[in-house]
């Protein structure tokens, strides 16, 4: 470096120019200029070309087990040293940069999934952060991020500060398995809840998700969460040879998880959903027994603690349900009326369509007078059934 330093009874300087370090293929360079030694003023510049691995040897870090790629770096701040202490997001404060990722890997200890960010690009004027392609991959899933975050600096150095962004994220593929659970073991006991510090306006662009044996294709809607609320609004998907419209929205700002919503399905493999949703946890009616296609829709609302326990007294749920083509095949309960109908005629019933609405409330599945016209025997039912198994 090259340096120079003037002190007097009204002025001081100290000058640090060209100055440049190498640790190992890692260089770093930049200027400092300080000045009025009683409230000293900071102008620095800075730029790093880094390796993750060869800082990793030299400054260890305890959650990362491993860590790889490039990060390339450029800095500009500027402002007084007594307001950088007291507040670094004070307005007063100058500050600029970008940084080029490449490559990066980390492995997190206590995790048997590696994250990788193969590219992207962040750029920072005063407290304005922009990401440009920036891309994500953990596990099978990837994740393209673009988009902005306003108050970035106030987030990073002020406590009281929410995360503002506004971003659009496409993906080819996402298993949301490889976002749940960071450990090898899942926490379960673990409070859910939103932060009141994230203020998120999000589109999302997916080609295929996958969640246990549940798969949809061409996924798009917004996620909008603020205040300890979130909502996904005009989600739309492909699932079971249909389509879902979907808007929910959910409110943890009290002690409990309150979510409510509507839903639309269109021509739904009732097969496939039962079979991808794994026979909704029943073995009464299951995958097997059942051919057709249901369009519906519904309203729904319901109450979760922080453990996700659901409060059964809390579900109130209406719905319109159309099933076509449907099919009931090797039934068991329906061979007690046998004394009735050839049994042979019971193992497969097939009719052209049935219609009926069901509403739940208050522990209280209330199923109105249905009529069902198959190859085996007109039927017309209603009742009640309620979650006490009466």
């Amino acid at each position: 470096l090259l340096g120079s330093i003037n002190i007097g009874d009204k002025h001081s300087t100290l000058k640090l120019q060209n100055i440049t370090a190498n640790l190992n293929s890692n260089t770093f360079s930049g200027d400092v200029e300080l000045s009025n030694f009683k409230d000293p003023y900071l102008k620095l510049k800075l730029a790093a070309n880094t390796k993750l691995e060869e800082l990793m040897t030299f400054y260890p870090i305890d959650t990362i087990q491993e860590a790889s790629g490039t990060i390339n770096l450029t800095a500009e701040i500027e402002g007084l040293i007594s307001d950088m202490k007291a507040n670094a997001y004070s307005p007063d404060i100058k500050a600029s940069g970008q940084v080029v990722l490449g490559n990066l890997k980390a492995k997190f200890k206590h995790s048997d999934k590696e994250m990788n960010i193969p590219e992207g690009e962040l750029k920072l004027n005063n407290r304005y952060l922009n990401v440009y392609n920036l891309k994500f991959i953990n596990g099978t899933s990837d994740v393209m991020l673009v988009g902005e975050m306003p108050n970035f600096l106030g987030y990073l150095f002020d406590p009281s500060t929410p995360l503002t962004v506004i971003a659009s994220v496409t993906s080819d593929h996402i298993n949301v398995d490889d976002f749940l659970f960071g450990g090898k073991e899942p926490k379960e006991s673990t409070p859910v809840s939103i932060s009141d510090k994230l203020d998120l306006t999000i589109s999302v662009n997916a080609k295929h998700l996958e969640f246990g044996k549940f798969t949809a294709t061409g996924i798009k809607g917004n996620l909008l969460v603020k205040d300890q609320k979130a909502a996904l609004k005009d989600l739309n998907l492909n699932a079971t040879d249909g389509t879902i419209t979907l808007n929910v929205f959910a409110d943890a700002s009290g002690e409990n998880i309150k979510i409510s919503g509507d839903c639309n399905l269109d021509k739904l493999s009732i097969q496939k959903l039962f079979t991808e949703l794994n026979n909704f946890g029943q073995t009464t009616l299951q995958d097997k027994h059942l051919k057709g296609f249901m369009t519906a829709n519904v309203d729904f609302s319901a109450t979760w603690d922080k453990q996700l326990n659901i409060d059964p007294a809390s579900i109130n749920a209406t719905s319109s349900l159309l099933v076509e083509r449907g099919e009931l095949i090797g039934f068991k309960p329906l061979e007690s009326l046998g004394k009735y109908i050839d049994v042979n005629e019971l193992k497969h019933i097939k009719f052209s369509s049935l219609q009926s609405a069901v509403q739940i409330k208050n522990k209280l599945i209330t199923i109105p007078r249905t009529s069902i016209k198959s190859t085996a025997i007109n039927l017309e039912l209603w009742g009640t059934h309620s979650f006490d198994n009466v």
